[in-house]
């Protein structure tokens, strides 16, 4: 077996939502209609992350979406910037990660972060 491609795919009742926050992220529509929307990195498409309309979803069982990226300072201040609510402040942790949280208008926790060691 060769896998092509892996990412995932979170059930959403708000797709345009998602596409505006992703898209301010700085995430490019690869597909979308009415039902499903798929997202990738316009540095590298090989990074991607899905969105499946739903009636019902359970938050709790999206999990975190992590995005580690090379200046978490920069991405911190172009988000607040842009007047994106910060849902924890950014932070030095234990496990050499500097970090701050946002989170989806589904309910989708997505943690930003930089490794310091």
């Amino acid at each position: 077996m060769r896998i092509v491609s892996l990412f995932p795919v979170f059930p959403t009742k708000c797709l345009e939502e998602c596409r505006q926050f992703y898209q301010n992220l700085g995430f490019q529509i690869s597909y979308e209609d009415d039902f499903f929307l798929h997202l990738s990195w316009r540095e590298n498409p090989l990074l991607q992350i899905g969105f499946k309309k739903a009636q019902t979803v359970r938050p709790s069982n999206h999990g975190i979406l992590a995005l580690e990226v090379e200046d978490v300072d920069a991405v911190y201040a172009l988000l607040k910037d842009k007047g994106m609510r910060i849902e924890q402040e950014l932070e030095d942790l234990p496990w050499q990660h500097r970090q701050f949280s946002i989170r989806a208008p589904d309910g989708q926790s997505v943690e930003v972060f930089t490794q310091t060691e």
